[in-house]
């Protein structure tokens, strides 16, 4: 064999050793690939599986629940019992011309018995809701699958049709559940009033809003007239006021206005709660609490009378005369025929006008009241001549 063809021999036989590798990888990713799907088949058996397993248990929980609120699983005995329920209940609410009877029974894959009855009567439309609030607030395994209200002037009349189930897991004899059904409110008025106070021609009513002080002041001894207002944001509606809970002695309030009226007797604070409603539908009403502090009435001070006449106004100077090198002011009062002779440093009351003399020339006379100076004349009154020099 010749170099060239050891080459070319060695050439090929490292080829099919690629190709063999190759091969052979690729067949071991197939076996791994291959394996890998297969856990994840398994995998996603396992979850099903466990899925399925979890939701048996919660079902087998639920029927448990059911069974607890189901009707006996002896048919005569469901029946009779349910027969009784209603008949009780319709006696509790009221109604007139009543009737309560069992029709067809369906049974669903050995699972439970549907029972069904036919219950008829009249009365209120407010007795209808308390039929319902207590058939939905017990707690049975039951159902309206049909119902018909007519009203005809005050009476309405009722006609549906109630299904309930008897499971097949209960006892023979199950009772009654025991506790309040949790979907249902548990006080009537709850359920009855969104119910029978609704006005769907018009927005929702909204609660008056208070809008004055809640801070009063009142004087002991005077009579307090005070208005405590509230507003009504739907503004069309007229309000009423009423006082709440312990209301202090002697006090009262206009229901139409919200005038409050009290004649203090004590001093210091009363507590009173404010109620504002209005004429809406359903009525709102809102309550604010206020203070009404009474405290001691305020002394003024009364200014003296002025007199009718003031002799100030009728007060002249007439002479200015000089003695032992002082000079006197001769003030003559009219209405009383008497002359004044002042000197500086001298007092002088006339009428209204009390002061003291400061100055005096052979011209006029320095006054001064209240430490305010002022020039008295021959050609003013002494009220003239203050009233001139007041600023």
């Amino acid at each position: 064999m010749t170099k060239r063809e050891k080459i070319l021999a060695a050439g090929v036989g490292f080829t099919l050793l690629i190709l063999g590798l190759q091969w052979g990888f690729s067949k071991y990713k197939g076996a791994v690939k291959q394996r890998e799907t297969r856990l994840a088949t398994l995998n996603d058996q396992i979850l099903t599986s466990e899925a399925k397993q979890l939701e048996g248990a919660l079902a087998q929980r639920r029927m448990g629940e059911y069974s607890l609120r189901s009707l006996p699983s002896n048919l005569e005995t469901a029946q009779g019992r349910y027969s009784q329920f209603l008949s009780r209940l319709i006696s509790e609410v009221g109604l007139e011309q009543v009737s309560a009877k069992p029709s067809t029974s369906t049974g669903i894959r050995e699972l439970y018995t549907q029972l069904n009855f036919n219950v008829t009567g009249s009365g209120t439309l407010e007795q209808m809701l308390e039929l319902l609030h207590q058939f939905h607030s017990t707690d049975f395994l039951h159902r309206i699958s049909s119902l018909s209200m007519r009203k005809t002037r005050d009476v309405v009349t009722l006609d549906m049709t109630v299904q309930a189930l008897a499971m097949a897991t209960a006892l023979p004899d199950a009772p009654s559940p025991a506790e309040q059904s949790p979907l249902i409110a548990a006080e009537f008025d709850k359920y009855r009033l969104p119910i029978m106070n609704r006005n769907p021609l018009s927005p929702p009513n909204r609660r008056p809003v208070f809008a004055a002080d809640k801070a009063i002041k009142a004087t002991l001894g005077e009579r307090l007239s005070y208005a405590v207002r509230f507003e009504d944001p739907d503004e069309t509606q007229q309000l009423q006021y009423s006082l709440v809970g312990d209301v202090p002695t002697g006090i009262e309030i206009d229901e139409s206005s919200g005038r409050l009226s009290f004649s203090p007797e004590d001093l210091g604070d009363v507590e009173l709660l404010v109620r504002a409603s209005d004429n809406g539908w359903p009525r709102q009403t809102s309550e604010e609490r206020l203070v009404i502090n009474v405290v001691e009435p305020e002394v003024e001070e009364v200014a003296p009378e002025k007199p009718k006449f003031d002799e100030a106004s009728q007060t002249f100077l007439t002479g200015l005369t000089q003695s032992r090198g002082q000079w006197m002011a001769m003030l003559h009062i009219r209405t009383q025929g008497k002359t004044l002779k002042l000197r500086v440093g001298d007092a002088f009351e006339v009428g209204t006008m009390r002061g003291e003399v400061i100055e005096v020339t052979e011209r006029f006379a320095v006054l001064e009241r209240e430490g305010e100076r002022f020039v008295l004349s021959f050609d003013a009154s002494l009220a003239d001549a203050w009233s001139n020099a007041a600023p």
